[in-house]
């Protein structure tokens, strides 16, 4: 079996949940999103149900010179009382070294597309490991939206992808379920136009929690009833933290959002840049430390590229491995040693 513990950190649940994820965090934990585009006619529009998983949550067995691993999915979509659709599928996930066995990032994604009518709809989530009783399980209510034109779709944050060239097809993309990107790595919104005028421009821009322009950008819509554009951020641009990306017309009325979140690691997620820099009050390297409290806004970004890098002793590995440890054991005094009125990695049992 798994060991559950420390699977999904206290804080990355509690920030996921803020952005209207779904987010599960029993024996399986997972972070799943739900967008929307139009459908193939008016009156009807397609869900995007995408879900994170990490290899570390499944339970994985010998399979001639693989390790494999099965888990089984159920989605059911119901308004009001009836049921609307009902998806169940089984998937495999393979993999060649124990290593890749523990991953705890976010190394699976799912995804399916279902056509529904607008209106408001129950989803529930069922995620089962077929080799072990461990399962999970979310509902949400949200509102499928009409999306008429003239008006834009999604955006859908995208790991790569070219999308679609017209409303009855299926988008071809592999979609970022959390919208999370690690800092210093690019990130890619897909985001569809209907209707709109031939060269129509969609201006874009990132806002954080504060109301702070991190980012913009302006592209031009192809032609056709449906014409589709990505934008992309490069890396290092965004600070940490959550922020939303925004997109609008032109000169017109059709706008569309989605939350945002630029992290150090997978498995750790902070809303703000001071709450980043707070909770690594205890971290060894303080000079580091006072360097990014002194940082300026606009050069939190370096800041953090200088801070990342001088704090890792093994560059040529992904993780930083001592940051790691350190968020870690901030997670384990939260779940020990929290009180009514701190949390736990700031008590005194915490700090030590």
């Amino acid at each position: 079996m798994p060991d559950p513990v420390n699977m999904m950190p206290l804080r990355a649940r509690t920030v996921y949940r803020d952005m209207g994820l779904m987010v599960d965090t029993s024996r399986l934990p997972f972070v799943a999103s739900v967008r929307f585009l139009a459908g193939a006619t008016p009156d009807s529009t397609l869900l995007v149900f995408a879900m994170s998983l990490a290899n570390r949550a499944l339970n994985f067995r010998r399979d001639s010179n693989a390790l494999v691993a099965d888990y089984h999915v159920e989605l059911t979509l119901r308004h009001d009382t009836s049921l609307v659709r009902q998806v169940e599928r089984d998937e495999k996930v393979r993999v060649s070294t124990v290593p890749e066995t523990m991953r705890r990032d976010e190394s699976i994604i799912f995804q399916q597309v279902l056509s529904v009518p607008p209106g408001i709809y129950s989803l529930n989530v069922v995620v089962r490991d077929r080799t072990t009783p461990a399962y999970a399980q979310v509902q949400l209510l949200d509102t499928v939206p009409r999306l008429d034109a003239p008006g834009l779709g999604g955006p859908v944050p995208i790991y790569e992808g070219t999308g679609r060239a017209r409303r009855g097809a299926l988008p071809q993309f592999v979609t970022n379920p959390r919208g999370t990107t690690a800092y210093g790595e690019g990130v890619r919104f897909y985001v569809e136009g209907y209707g709109l005028a031939r060269g129509m421009r969609l201006a874009a821009r990132v806002i954080d929690l504060d109301s702070v322009e991190l980012w913009q950008d302006t592209l031009a819509l192809g032609e056709g009833p449906l014409a589709s554009v990505q934008f992309f951020i490069e890396p290092g641009v965004l600070a940490l933290g959550r922020a939303e990306f925004q997109v609008e017309a032109v000169g017109g009325a059709a706008r569309a959002r989605v939350p945002l979140l630029v992290t150090f690691s997978d498995m750790w997620a902070v809303n703000r840049f001071d709450q980043t820099v707070d909770l690594l009050r205890y971290f060894a390297r303080h000079d580091l430390v006072a360097k990014l409290k002194a940082a300026p806004r606009d050069q939190r970004g370096a800041a953090w590229q200088e801070f990342y890098t001088a704090s890792d002793p093994t560059p040529d590995t992904p993780q930083n491995e001592p940051l790691d440890a350190y968020f870690h054991r901030i997670d384990v005094a939260n779940q020990r040693y929290a009180d009514p009125k701190h949390p736990g990695w700031k008590t005194d049992r915490g700090e030590v």
